[in-house]
């Protein structure tokens, strides 16, 4: 698993105790600001969690078991048509889904760009209004306001004017553009949409607690939410006057005020969260490394048929000089790790590390570290080596597992597989 996986799946459950706390102890009170920076912060910590490390059992692995160097010249020079195992489906999936809502993001600022810059503008009460002409429910996005031409001309909007303000003033375009991002990265995980529609849910409860303090008739004020809830939906990253939340905002209107009890809840909610969160990943860490431990040595060391020399060999025979790095007269030397498991498979295939041979200065050069604008430009086509030499690796045959006090377990070997061009490929 690699460390982006391990990542995602950390924030994902993470995610879960947070909104699962929320809405147990902290959805009904009304302390509405609380609510929101509960949630921000919720986000934050997501974000955060993943690498936090308590320290614990030291792991068996340091070292892997080092095979001799196996080299590929460039006699077999082709286009590597297979994809290595470790872009699979599921990657593929995420990746595709991570690009769908970064374009849907992307087309809700383009739409505010396009209503803004398509539309009459104004200064009104401290806004840039931009002032539509379909009939639509008033919202803000950051310091503009996007308000329908029927409600500008009747001017009796106080109460919209004072609701936008707070959107405006406690920053809440800025919440939204944080959850965006959170939920473009996180968008496969349901509880990560609903803190989405928490936070949304929040920020509107502190814009009508904040018409209703400046004075405003209750009544009147639910009577024109009621009016404005016929209204076109507005878009997803603005801080809408009205959405499909109506029946929670009236209720919660007349919710009766939150006691002290509910303050100590919120000073517990956050940091209990965090440590059930920090020991819970940290247990199931522990206990993935307790049932995944992996061995360098072991009594029994695993076979593969026809040993060393055969694996070595099967390697040789099968890797292809990707055209791409050959064409570019790119030598490198990669270090591949694989573990054979219990069984005998050979899992978890990874790159550890490439050198370049820098054509310059003759030298190998750790990938990463510039010696050269020849290296430089090398690097550009290790990612090719790496993954054929990934994926021929991940095709070797079973071992005969090794045992350790007579029990089959995991061991740890790297190859260093050497690309070496003999001869320059025909262009």
């Amino acid at each position: 698993m690699t460390s982006i996986e391990i990542f995602l799946i950390k924030s994902a459950f993470s995610l879960v105790f947070f909104y699962l706390a929320y809405w147990l102890f902290l959805k009904n009170e009304t302390y509405f600001t609380w609510k929101r920076l509960y949630i921000i912060g919720s986000l934050f910590f997501s974000v955060v969690i993943p690498f936090i490390k308590i320290p614990g059992r030291a792991s068996l692995v340091n070292v892997s078991t080092l095979l001799e160097p196996i080299i590929v010249t460039g006699k077999n020079v082709g286009e590597v048509t297979e994809l290595s195992n470790s872009l699979h489906i599921v990657s593929i999936i995420y990746i595709s889904g991570a690009i769908l809502f970064s374009l849907r993001f992307l087309f809700s600022l383009f739409q505010i760009y396009k209503l803004y810059h398509s539309n009459y503008k104004v200064w009104y009460h401290g806004f840039k209004t931009v002032i539509l002409n379909e009939d639509c429910s008033s919202f803000t996005f950051f310091n503009i306001l996007f308000i329908s031409r029927a409600d500008y001309d009747k001017g009796k909007i106080d109460e919209i004017i004072v609701h936008e303000k707070a959107h405006y003033r406690q920053g809440h375009s800025y919440d939204m553009l944080i959850v965006e991002v959170i939920s473009i990265v996180q968008w496969f995980n349901p509880f990560v949409w609903l803190l989405r529609h928490a936070l949304k849910t929040e920020h509107e409860y502190i814009a009508d607690e904040q018409v209703l303090t400046e004075g405003f008739e209750l009544a009147g004020y639910q009577k024109m939410l009621f009016e404005k809830s016929l209204g076109i939906t507005t878009l997803s990253l603005a801080n809408s006057f009205n959405y499909s939340l109506l029946k929670k905002r009236l209720k919660m209107m007349t919710h009766k005020k939150s006691n002290n009890l509910a303050r100590f809840k919120f000073i517990l909610s956050m940091p209990l969260v965090l440590a059930i969160c920090i020991i819970v990943l940290a247990k199931c860490e522990a206990y993935s490394q307790q049932e995944d431990d992996v061995y360098t040595v072991v009594d029994v060391m695993p076979e593969y048929p026809g040993g060393l020399d055969g694996m070595r060999k099967f390697v040789a025979e099968n890797l292809v000089y990707p055209k791409s790095a050959a064409e570019a007269n790119v030598e490198a030397k990669v270090f591949i790790s694989f573990v054979v498991d219990e069984k005998g498979k050979v899992t978890d295939v990874v790159v550890d590390r490439s050198d370049i041979i820098d054509n310059v200065t003759k030298e190998v050069v750790i990938v990463g570290y510039k010696a050269s604008e020849n290296s430089a430009v090398a690097a550009q086509y290790v990612s090719d080596l790496e993954m054929e030499a990934i994926r021929v690796v991940s095709k070797m045959a079973a071992f005969k597992p090794g045992e350790t006090n007579g029990k089959k377990v995991k061991v740890k070997y790297t190859i260093p597989i050497q690309f070496i061009l003999k001869d320059k490929p025909n262009k």
